[in-house]
């Protein structure tokens, strides 16, 4: 997951760097608030001429032949490994020809999926080490790392999942949104839809939802979307109009925020 960082220019302008560096968290089974955390892991690992399948130079067409059959074999192999530690299928579609699709198991709520080059996906955070010697003795590929990167925090619904993110950001997440929508004038204003869009990726949190193997829900982008009209409702946010009717905000500055907090105390 990329990191979006922001500064602010000498013209007031936002400045966005994205960060694609892999994020590594250390592990606090607290951040769940009572729900299951596991751990988000890559297992990269090496199969045989699996890199010359990319090519398409006739000159490594035996290479790129072995590759494919390896692949093939390599498949085989690891669904066997993972099914014998208890590991289910999800289904067969890897099996047909040319289907471009990896080997997906599950066990409990967690989940790996098998690509060539690295086993990923959600783990308990006790058993990430003892998956990983299950593949020390593979034939047809070599795993030669563990990458354990963050936390992946179990939900049972979109309900419960807006609720995680209540309980892990009320408290913080107007700070956040002052921080990306303060300007050194009043007339200076941010475009809403790129503060928005910032505010959803500084607050997000990795989940996944308990039974499923995929979640479209995307919980973070309405909860951001709540942060910034309720802070235009608590009139913390001044908004208006640019030139091309685009909605833009700023945060109310110093002399504004003193009046707020005055009219509170009445």
């Amino acid at each position: 997951m990329s990191t979006i960082i922001t500064k602010e220019n000498p013209n007031g302008m936002n400045e966005i760097v994205i960060d694609m560096t892999p994020r590594h968290e250390p592990h606090d089974p607290q951040r769940g608030f009572g729900r299951e955390v596991l751990r988000n892991v890559y297992y990269r690992i090496e199969v045989p001429f699996y890199t010359y399948t990319f090519g398409y130079s006739d000159k490594y067409e035996k290479e790129r032949q072995q590759g494919r059959e390896n692949a093939r074999r390599y498949f085989d192999e690891v669904v066997a490994i993972l099914l014998a530690a208890g590991w289910v299928l999800v289904d067969e579609a890897w099996r047909k020809e040319h289907s471009g699709s990896c080997p997906q198991l599950t066990k409990d709520n967690q989940k790996l999926y098998c690509h060539p080059q690295n086993i990923s996906g959600c783990v308990k955070a006790d058993e990430v080490d003892a998956v990983g010697r299950l593949f020390a003795g593979a034939k047809t590929f070599r795993h030669y790392k563990t990458d354990d990167y963050r936390d992946v925090i179990v939900t049972t619904s979109t309900a419960d999942e807006m609720q995680l993110y209540h309980q892990t950001f009320d408290a913080t997440a107007n700070q956040v949104l002052q921080e990306l929508t303060t300007t050194k004038r009043r007339n200076l204003y941010k475009n809403e839809g790129t503060v928005w869009h910032i505010l959803m990726n500084r607050l997000s949190i990795d989940t996944k939802r308990a039974g499923e193997i995929y979640n479209f829900d995307h919980v973070e982008q309405t909860y951001a979307n709540d942060v910034i009209q309720k802070a235009k409702a608590d009139g913390w946010l001044v908004s208006a109009k640019d030139c091309h009717d685009a909605d833009i905000i700023r945060w109310v500055n110093k002399a504004e925020q003193r009046e707020m907090e005055k009219k509170m105390k009445q």
